[in-house]
């Protein structure tokens, strides 16, 4: 029940050279208007992110009101126009995260609206007052420790076995790019105890931990692990890279922690068969988030769920779905924010062992790997089995169970890291893939454990470099005289799509699942 006492905080984003000129008046005026809204004074409403919106929310407003110019009037002729984009996709985060987005809202008034800009608030500040406070919970502190000390890191690691070859330095795909970083000299410093110079260097955020270094060296470094340990370590210290993306994805993972409930399944369709109970359990992970930002880039991060679905009732599964489950956490591990990752580990796990799922399907490699390592690493036995999409369905191709339509295509195949080097699942996908009739194969001239990656992990340090790899990456593939470029990962779709964003000869990028459910018709 909402108390009638509730008075909302609310917060007004106001462009300098209308919106807040038209304050100004109704306060010159005399006009009333309640007390709850706070004016923030930007310079133009064009600069505004969905992150700021997010990160408003998460420090417990109520209500956001981004105020700017008419259209047509931007002094910097679009800002508004783009703004009123960047709403929208705001409001389709927010009401994932089970905020109502009518607690979102832009309004465009001029300096002359004084009237207007009063009018805005008392109608803005009634219908707050009438959703009631801010559902998020207040968030809990959490304390920042690293794991290891260094010589942990280093024995774990085997990075005492390093014997400088720099085998490491001549396969790293950001090496490659960017001369100054080099895994070698990383590791020398750790051996060497030069503990302050590795964990004030920002390029131990560019390490794509993509595992290439480790498939190269004679002695088993495993230098993923290495940057891992020293992130944790640095993290605990107050560093961090460079988000992307203003930090979006960050701040998504936040707001969720702090969410009672989200509205994730709202994109199943009626064709889709799913249980309230099932031995069956799909973890879409952040595929829901990832399409409201991505969609128009290209990529097709729901298609991937919606299709996984798709394939799996055609296998005689209706799986059950959580409409609470939670980022699986492997950006946090990664950049060593373990507090973080433990939570989101400690609450999927609970949920999905109350389901009762038997077994957990996944479409995302990072989110297989992170259950199927990282969570038992740290949790133990999980009490339910995992598998990857395409081990079910190479499964099912060996028992003579999956009915395959012609489908005549060139297709070529992108190994993801995790999948690839590190679960090394290199022979699932292509079975699956050379399965369907019509359907021809063939390889970049580096593949399974030598492939390249997609050039960005964690949504960190999304630099110059990883736009080189990422065409790199994309040139092996048109090399390849394919058609269509077939992922198993919804993050290499996304950033392979922005990379070839400009390109004028574009190359065809989906999932294995969507080649599957068409095939399957």
């Amino acid at each position: 029940m909402k108390s009638k006492e509730f008075e909302p905080n609310i917060i007004v984003y106001a462009c300098t050279w209308c919106s807040y000129a038209g304050a100004d008046l109704a306060g010159v005026s005399r006009l009333q208007y309640p007390p709850n809204v706070k004016i923030n004074r930007i310079m133009c409403t064009g600069r505004m992110n969905p992150t700021i919106i997010l990160n408003t929310f998460e420090l417990g407003i109520d209500g956001v009101l981004i105020s700017g110019c008419h259209f047509g009037d931007c002094h910097y002729i679009s800002g508004n126009e783009k703004c009123d984009e960047m709403v929208k996709v705001a409001k389709g985060l927010i009401d994932l995260l089970g905020i109502e987005p009518e607690r979102l809202s832009f309004e465009q008034i001029s300096a002359a609206e004084g009237p207007k800009f009063a009018q805005t608030m008392t109608e803005f500040t009634a219908r707050i007052k009438e959703l009631g406070p801010n559902p998020l919970i207040r968030a809990q502190s959490t304390e920042h420790r690293a794991q290891k000390d260094f010589e942990e890191i280093l024995r774990d690691s085997r990075a005492y076995h390093c014997y400088q070859c720099s085998q490491c330095v001549g396969s790293c795909p950001v090496s490659r790019n960017r001369k100054t970083h080099n895994v070698r000299r990383n590791v020398r410093k750790a051996v060497y105890g030069m503990e302050d110079r590795l964990l004030n260097d920002l390029d131990i955020w560019s390490c794509l931990t993509c595992g290439l270094c480790t498939t190269k060296c004679p002695l088993n470094v495993d230098y993923p692990a290495f940057v891992q340990g020293i992130r944790q370590k640095a993290f605990s210290l107050g560093a961090s890279g460079t988000a992307s993306h203003d930090g979006l994805f960050q701040s998504i993972v936040r707001v969720q922690q702090l969410a009672p409930h989200q509205n994730r399944l709202a994109w199943l369709t009626d064709d889709l068969k799913t249980e309230d109970k099932s031995d069956y359990l799909y973890f879409t992970g952040c595929l829901p988030y990832l399409d409201v930002v991505f969609s128009e880039n290209g990529s097709k991060p729901l298609k991937i769920a919606r299709d996984t679905i798709s394939i799996l009732n055609k296998l005689g599964i209706s799986p059950m779905l959580l409409d609470n489950e939670r980022c699986c956490g492997h950006d946090h591990f990664w950049s060593g924010d373990m507090a973080s990752f433990k939570q989101l580990a400690e609450y999927n796990l609970e949920l999905i062992r109350a389901s009762g799922a038997k077994k957990v399907v996944f479409s995302c490699p990072e989110c297989f790997q992170v259950f199927n390592k990282d969570y038992r690493e740290h949790f133990g036995e999980l009490g339910f089995e995992v598998v990857h999409i395409v081990e079910l369905l190479s499964e099912k191709l060996n028992s003579n169970s999956l009915a395959l339509k012609k489908n005549d295509r060139k297709v070529t195949f992108q190994d993801s890291c995790r999948l690839g080097r590190f679960a090394g699942l290199y022979e699932e996908p292509r079975n699956v893939i050379k399965a369907i009739p019509g359907t021809e194969l063939v390889e970049m001239i580096d593949n399974r454990s030598n492939s390249l990656c997609c050039g960005s992990t964690g949504w960190t340090n999304c630099f110059k470099c990883a736009k080189k790899t990422q065409i790199e990456r994309l040139g092996e593939a048109k090399d390849t005289g394919a058609q269509t470029l077939i992922t198993t990962c919804p993050k290499c779709q996304i950033h392979l799509n922005c990379a070839q964003e400009q390109d004028e000869e574009k190359i065809e990028i989906k999932d294995i699942t969507n080649l599957v459910a068409e095939a399957m018709g």
